[in-house]
């Protein structure tokens, strides 16, 4: 294991840049993760690139692993107190192997509701999620996080929702005069929709849903949408249970 004890070392800086800018992120096809359960579901999934940690840990063949200064943690990481092991990933997206259950997020913009949708979704055996151009990068640090390591599990894509209408039977989420969901059959292949945090499912959305649903609620008129979205896939996943 090479040790690395500068902050102006090129792997370092390396690795700060891909924590500072998304359009170099992008470019490489590499993003920033820390934590050691994200790291083990990242070595799962086979992405892990580069590890920085001021510990011997194992080291795994096709991996460069650096010993570096709690100084240089400090730098890479995003948390107040900086992860025991921070590492470099590969971008890989997982295909759709199944279709029939899916979720689909209509520019999610909170990185902490991002990563807790993905992860409930995870959680609940969605077969994936689909994302609108407008949804927060599933790379950010804090969907990351949130996410406690779905990301390097869970299929998820960018597609347009125009190529799901003659195949899936759409379910778009509003607040009121819908639909309870109590009140829907769930039929399979389904793409279920939930929209951005302040304003919803867009109109768009909303006209090609072959159906509308909500959540019946009593003393409020809105919820989180990462609290909302565990409680509509588990529903879509067990109709019977409700």
């Amino acid at each position: 294991m090479t040790s690395i004890t500068s902050l102006e070392n090129q792997v370092v800086k390396y690795a700060s840049r891909l924590k500072a800018s998304p359009s170099f992120m992008k470019k490489e096809r590499k993003f920033l993760a820390e934590g050691k359960f994200n790291y083990e579901m990242a070595l799962k999934a086979g992405v892990v690139d580069t590890v920085f940690t001021p510990y011997e840990i194992e080291e795994i063949e096709g991996i460069t692993y650096y010993k570096v200064s709690e100084a240089i943690l400090h730098k890479l990481s995003s948390l107040v107190n900086s992860s025991d092991v921070i590492f470099i990933c590969k971008m890989e997206e997982i295909p759709l192997e199944k279709e029939d259950k899916l979720l689909y997020l209509d520019d999610i913009r909170d990185p902490g509701n991002m990563g807790t949708i993905l992860r409930t979704a995870l959680a609940l055996g969605m077969d994936g999620v689909v994302l609108s151009p407008g949804c927060v990068s599933i790379y950010n640090e804090k969907v990351i996080s949130a996410s406690k390591g779905a990301i390097f599990t869970l299929p998820i894509v960018e597609r347009d929702i125009h190529s799901f209408t003659k195949s899936h039977t759409i379910y778009a989420t509003c607040i009121q005069n819908e639909d309870t969901l109590t009140g829907i059959r769930v039929k399979t292949p389904f793409l279920l929709v939930l929209g951005n945090e302040a304003h919803g499912a867009s109109e768009e959305i909303i006209s090609l849903a072959d159906y509308k649903v909500s959540i019946k609620m009593s003393g409020i008129d809105s919820l989180n949408v990462g609290v909302a979205a565990g409680i509509i896939m588990f529903y879509f996943l067990n109709p019977k249970s409700i």
